[in-house]
């Protein structure tokens, strides 16, 4: 049975250098401020770098991290219609409105969303390697299996819009672990200025879409 563990959400930027001088805000903001779903619950630890800011925990894994380029976001998952909604009527919209408007972060160039399964099983793996070996080798310790695949943009065929969808499909065995996981990403050309301009619910609802249209039944064909 595969069973999603977390969630990555990456908003990908062009270079903004005021980043640095304004990140102690926006850190405040998300750990103290009035409208925040975060806090210092959620992140109780930081790491403070000339270049970065990343909050975290140690625990649940959950991190949060801004740079001059890019906004990433990590969140476990317990329950994961609970928790896909919360990310999307709860967690994006927050920080679409008070930190990425409200900090006149501009010009959009990717978004990205990650979903990593846990999969109890190793046999799409070991049959690969089988295969692709001649026979000769049946079950390996560590494989990591990468392969993309583009998908058309909703927004293709819009004048002068040339947007596009990039898959990443990933499956990760090491010793006992296997980890399966879908990288789905749009690519914006142009780039979007505004965020509400770039539709990224909308990207994020699409992504779950495909995964549970696509990916999950191929992870059900190779459960065991």
């Amino acid at each position: 049975m595969h069973k999603i563990e977390n969630l990555i959400v990456g908003i990908r930027f062009a270079r903004s250098f005021r980043i640095p001088d304004i990140a102690g805000e926006i850190v405040d903001e998300i750990l103290h401020g009035d409208k925040t779903p975060f806090g210092t619950n959620f992140f109780p630890n930081i790491n403070d770098y000339p270049d970065e800011k990343f909050l975290f925990h140690k625990d649940s894994k959950d991190f949060f991290r801004i740079n001059s380029d890019e906004i990433v976001l990590k969140i476990s998952i317990r329950n994961i219609e609970k928790d896909f909604k919360n990310l999307l009527e709860v967690l994006i919209p927050y920080l679409a409105t008070n930190i990425i408007s409200k900090y006149k972060i501009k010009n959009f160039s990717r978004f990205g969303i990650i979903f990593s399964h846990k999969f109890n099983s190793s046999k799409i793996l070991h049959d690969l390697v089988k295969n692709f070996s001649n026979g000769k080798i049946e079950e390996p310790n560590n494989v990591h299996l990468s392969f993309t695949k583009k998908l058309a943009s909703s927004g293709s065929n819009i004048s002068g819009v040339q947007d596009n969808i990039n898959t990443i499909f990933s499956f990760i065995k090491v010793e006992n672990k296997m980890i399966a996981e879908l990288d789905y990403q749009k690519y914006f050309s142009p780039l979007r200025e505004d965020i509400r301009d770039a539709k990224i619910e909308e990207f994020i609802n699409d992504a779950r879409k495909y995964l549970v249209n696509e990916v999950h039944p191929l992870l059900k064909d190779y459960e065991e």
